[in-house]
C-alpha cells in the first residue's frame, strides 16, 4: 500500500528533461498539499463553531462552556499544524481523538446527552481531519526529500514530441521563368565573348611554344 502511494506521488509526465519535470511536478503537487493543509484548519474552526451552536441548542450550561474550551483548544493546535512542524500535527490529531473519546464518556453520565454526544461527534469528524493532515504531511515531506537523480524510468511517462507526428517536409522545387529573347541574345554575347577569350589564350601559349 505504501509502495503504491510512493509510485502515485512521484510519477510525472515528460517530453525528455527529466530532472526539470519532475522539479516542476513536485513543486506543483507540493503546493496543492499545502492548500489541503490550509483548508483542514479552516474546516476545523467551522466544525467547532458548528459544535458550539448545537450545544447551546440542544443544552446549554455546562456543555456550552465545555464546547467553547473544547473549541478553542482544538482550533488552536490545528493553527499550530498548519505550519511545517510535524510533532505538532501529530499532537493535534491525538488531543482532538482524546477529546472525542472523552465526551461520548462523558455523554453516559450527563444530563444533557444529546449535546455531548453532537459534540462528540463533531470531534471525530475534527479527529479524521486532523489525521489527514497528518497524512498530507507525510506525502509532502516524502516528496521534498526525494533527489531528481534517484528517479527511475518507471517513475515517469515519456510523452511523443509534437514534431515527432509532422510529415516530411517535401523539397521546394524553384522554377525558372522562360528565356526571353533578349536574354538568349545576351546569353549568346557571353558566349562569343568566353569562347574569345579561350581563343586567344590558345593563341598565346603556341606563340610561346614556337618561340621556344
Amino acid at each position: 500500500m505504501m509502495y503504491e502511494i510512493k509510485k502515485k506521488l512521484i510519477h510525472f509526465y515528460t517530453h525528455g528533461n527529466i530532472a526539470e519535470d519532475f522539479v516542476a511536478s513536485r513543486r506543483t503537487k507540493v503546493n496543492i498539499i499545502r492548500r489541503i493543509i490550509r483548508l483542514s484548519f479552516y474546516t476545523h474552526c467551522g466544525l467547532s463553531i458548528i459544535g458550539i451552536v448545537l450545544s447551546i441548542l440542544l443544552g446549554g450550561g455546562l456543555a456550552v462552556v465545555a464546547t467553547v474550551l473544547c473549541g478553542v483548544l482544538g482550533c488552536g493546535l490545528a493553527l499550530l499544524a498548519v505550519g511545517d512542524m510535524k510533532p505538532l500535527k501529530e499532537i493535534s490529531c491525538g488531543v482532538d481523538l482524546l477529546l472525542t473519546i472523552t465526551w461520548f464518556v462523558s455523554s453516559a453520565f450527563a444530563e444533557q446527552k444529546s449535546a455531548f454526544v453532537t459534540y462528540g461527534v463533531v470531534m471525530l469528524i475534527c479527529s479524521l481531519v486532523d489525521f489527514a493532515v497528518l497524512c498530507a504531511a507525510w506525502c509532502r515531506g516524502y516528496l521534498e526529500s526525494l533527489n531528481p537523480l534517484l528517479v527511475r524510468r518507471e517513475d515517469y511517462t515519456l510523452l511523443r514530441n509534437f514534431t515527432d507526428d509532422l510529415p516530411d517536409e517535401e523539397p521546394v522545387i524553384i522554377s525558372l521563368p522562360p528565356l526571353t529573347s533578349e536574354m538568349r541574345e545576351l546569353a549568346k554575347q557571353m558566349r562569343e565573348v568566353l569562347c574569345g577569350c579561350e581563343k586567344s589564350e590558345e593563341n598565346n601559349e603556341n606563340a610561346a611554344e614556337v618561340t621556344q
